[in-house]
């Protein structure tokens, strides 16, 4: 029996991250896509946003996908009872899980601690833990 493929053109079913207790549903429409080429890159279109980055597999079970511009997402976050702007804006790479990958539904997730600024006396203190999922179907 032959794997599922990645590549092609996968509609956007839902996407959304977990930023330390803050979570963001993305609103998706049936114009979202993830588009896997066979050269490693990805096309995202989500909204009015188009972002384009690279991607492999890993042992079939985790992806990596690395943005080619910085995305620009946005939280507020609680910390210490104060209420701290922050936001994703570097470069990144990212590995996904591949929570189910079958030729007509792709689920992604990914979960990771991110520092949040100022970093202060204890880099665990200044750490958020993230999590997200995008469930893709064709």
């Amino acid at each position: 029996m032959q794997k599922p493929s990645v590549l092609g053109k996968w509609s956007v079913v839902s996407d959304s991250l977990n930023f330390g207790g803050a979570i963001r549903n993305y609103s998706t429409s049936s114009s979202d896509y993830y588009e896997f080429l066979s050269n490693n890159s990805l096309i995202i279109s989500e909204g009015n946003r188009l972002d384009t980055a690279d991607y492999a597999i890993l042992y079939d079970t985790a992806i990596t996908i690395t943005f080619k511009r910085p995305p620009s997402v946005t939280f507020l976050v609680i910390q210490n009872g104060l209420v701290v702007k922050d936001s994703i804006q570097n470069r990144f790479s990212q590995r996904f899980s591949l929570k189910q990958f079958s030729p007509h539904q792709l689920l992604l997730s990914t979960s990771f601690s991110y520092p949040l600024a100022p970093m202060t006396e204890s880099p665990t203190k200044n750490t958020v833990l993230v999590t997200g999922k995008i469930n893709l179907k064709r």
